[in-house]
């Protein structure tokens, strides 16, 4: 098991000593496997605080939506980590379903570059609708 962090990264096995930086660590994954692995570059943050945000905001978004998580129910979740780990250095501090308040016309600009899909986050059931509920017809 792998600890990181934006300064370090040990092995569990290891001492939690010495000074090599996170790019030369010998523990650095060869792989990048996360799709959000630009929060372990500091220049991720410099980026953010330079005006910035909305595009590395939309990176985030982008490589957040590509991932494959075993409980498709824990996105939410999983994203707002990444939320609570860049909200300090955003511009907008307010959201609506996920699109940043102050930048929200250019946020609904936005569309799939290639094909996707739905998740399902609710109850994997499907859930009738009692009778005299549903569509007309």
């Amino acid at each position: 098991m792998y600890f990181r962090c934006l300064k370090d990264a040990r092995c569990e096995d290891i001492q939690a000593e010495g000074n090599t930086t996170y790019e030369f660590h010998p523990a650095k994954p060869r792989i990048q496997h996360s799709g959000v692995e630009q929060l372990l570059n500091p220049n991720f943050f410099t980026n953010l605080k330079d005006g910035n945000s909305f595009t590395e905001y939309a990176q985030l978004v982008r490589d957040f939506s590509q991932q494959s998580l075993t409980y498709e129910s824990d996105v939410i979740n999983a994203f707002k980590g990444v939320m609570v780990a860049v909200e300090p250095f955003l511009d907008t501090k307010s959201y609506f379903y996920g699109l940043p308040l102050d930048l929200f016309d250019r946020s609904l600009l936005w569309y799939p570059t290639s094909s996707s899909r739905r998740r399902w986050l609710g109850n994997s059931n499907i859930t009738a609708c009692p009778r005299g509920l549903g569509p007309a017809g």
